[in-house]
């Protein structure tokens, strides 16, 4: 008797019961049957799938044992932006609702950090809904719930994200996990995952990912070095199908041979001409290097949210003091903040040569009743400061804005102050006090986007080229280990935020407020005036 396989040209697999294709192959007709490319210039015309997309769902639902149930239940997809991931994890959270699988009472869960990362897979599966009659037939989207619901199987996919969602009653037949890399904790994780599967034959888990932070303690760099050692055949684990497409820390992130071998969809999507043409932009923006390893190449980099490395700061350290810096031209930075807390005023002083560095002489100030107490509250030394004269103690159990006002008009006298940035927030009466009264020039500077990301940038560089040179301030050297930016995805502009950093970063921000007030004092206000996406390198 002759067995009967997969008509599928090639395909050697058995047909599933009652159809004429192999289960890989139904998966892989669904997905070019209904998914719809949502945005761009395919706009609306049906998937072909990639090389890369076919081999996981033959692998993956092409993989069953005598029952016809997958074997596979963790896939692991780890692939740089813009290669068709966003897409392909929208159909196959369809395929999960509404394939082959005929899974009754369907739960199907598009997960990720946050409710906006999370609905990047929802929005395009809605749209292939409503451009797909068929599915349109059997699925009806509640877009006010982010909820698309299955008619035929009582089932229904919907949103989750860490930020909300029940810990009891789930129970899951497909998790479609976003960029875990951007999970503050584990604990969505181990909801979705940790003995959900008592009721489901075949539960799937499937992680789609660019690279992250590699840190030891975040939830996304444990499972990526799970995965990779499965990649790499150190351990196994069949219950686990891994797909990197990585670079490592020590290729050459130049070589056009590396972007084709990390970049699947390289000439479908995009071709090399875009990504050299990117290339070129970035491989002089030391702020770029970082983005360009892991957008483009996957590789997860170290200590994402500090933005300066503390070794790159320790090598811009100098000898010198303030008497080599009397008399000359300085820009300030003044970041005041609420009564109890650290405060710092910042002054830049640019080179006299071509041989010399911009220099910076930083002022700290913390409400002296209150400095033992926040001492043993933050566990940070700031008693021994003090005494060193690394920091100054206000009068009181707040911060007295009329000591500070006196340093800064100490420092006029001092120096050539041609101009102080101040965040008017909390400075606004004592900014009016110093212009009006005592004729200095200072400057609003807001802490957005448009004024901070071209002096934090430019900051960031001026530290890892060795531009810049400081007198070693322990407190200046604390706030920089703590700077942690927020980043414009939509345009890569950058901003220090102070809820987000370990411990305080007042000094980072004066000294980032200073570098906005030289910047535009030299005639480059239109850098901070224009268009935010002008200059936006799309990765």
């Amino acid at each position: 008797m002759t067995r009967r396989t997969c008509i599928y040209a090639g395909c050697r697999r058995n047909p599933k019961p009652g159809a004429k294709y192999c289960y890989g192959h139904l998966a892989v007709a669904f997905v070019e049957k209904y998914g719809t490319h949502v945005k761009g210039r395919w706009k609306g015309q049906r998937f072909k799938l990639m090389t890369w997309q076919r081999k996981i769902l033959m692998a993956v639902w092409g993989n069953v044992d005598k029952n016809g149930h997958r074997k596979i239940r963790f896939v692991w997809i780890e692939i740089p932006k813009k290669n068709g991931k966003s897409e392909f994890a929208s159909i196959l959270a369809l395929l999960g609702l509404a394939g082959p699988d005929k899974e009754q009472g369907a739960e199907v869960y598009c997960a990720a950090g946050d409710i906006k990362q999370a609905t990047l897979v929802y929005d395009p599966a809605r749209i292939m809904v409503r451009e797909r009659k068929a599915l349109k037939k059997r699925l009806k989207t509640i877009d006010s719930q982010k909820r698309i619901v299955n008619r035929k199987n009582d089932g229904f996919l919907a949103v989750l994200s860490s930020e909300i969602f029940t810990k009891h009653g789930l129970n899951p037949s497909m998790v479609i996990f976003d960029e875990i890399h951007a999970q503050p904790n584990d604990l969505l994780w181990r909801v979705l995952t940790e003995e959900t599967d008592v009721a489901r034959e075949q539960q799937l888990i499937i992680v789609i990912t660019t690279a992250g932070e590699a840190d030891k303690g975040q939830i996304g760099y444990k499972l990526h070095t799970y995965a990779k050692q499965i990649h790499d055949g150190v351990i196994k684990d069949p219950t686990w199908y891994v797909v990197m497409y990585c670079a490592d820390e020590k290729d050459d992130f130049s070589d056009p041979r590396l972007w084709k071998k990390t970049n699947p969809a390289l000439g479908h999507i995009f071709d090399m001409a875009r990504l050299k043409k990117n290339f070129q932009a970035v491989k002089n923006r030391p702020d770029k290097v970082v983005n360009w390893q892991r957008f483009r190449l996957n590789i997860w980099v170290g200590q994402i949210d500090r933005y300066v490395k503390l070794t790159d700061w320790d090598a811009c350290g100098e000898d010198y003091d303030i008497g080599d810096l009397l008399g000359r031209a300085c820009w300030g930075g003044l970041d005041l903040s609420t009564k109890i807390d650290l405060t710092s005023f910042v002054l830049l002083f640019p080179p006299l040569g071509d041989d010399d560095k911009f220099l910076i002489w930083p002022h700290f100030y913390m409400p002296a009743d209150n400095i033992i107490e926040r001492q043993r509250k933050d566990q940070v030394p700031f008693v021994t400061w003090k005494k060193k004269g690394w920091l100054k103690a206000t009068p009181g159990n707040g911060i007295d804005y009329d000591f500070i006002r006196k340093d800064v008009i100490k420092s006029s006298k001092l120096f050539g102050l041609q101009t102080v940035a101040y965040d008017p927030w909390a400075a606004h009466d004592t900014a009016n006090t110093l212009a009006e009264k005592h004729g200095i020039q200072m400057v609003e500077f807001r802490q957005g986007y448009k004024s901070m990301s071209e002096p934090t940038k430019e900051m960031q560089k001026m530290v890892i080229t060795g531009e810049l040179g400081h007198n070693r301030n322990p407190v200046m050297d604390w706030c920089m280990d703590n700077l942690v930016v927020d980043i414009d995805a939509t345009a890569e502009n950058v901003k220090p935020n102070k809820k987000k950093s370990r411990e305080r970063i007042d000094g980072a921000v004066g000294l980032i407020d200073a570098i906005g007030a030289y910047l535009l004092d030299k005639g480059n206000r239109s850098r901070f005036d224009e268009d935010p996406e002008a200059e936006v390198i799309v990765l």
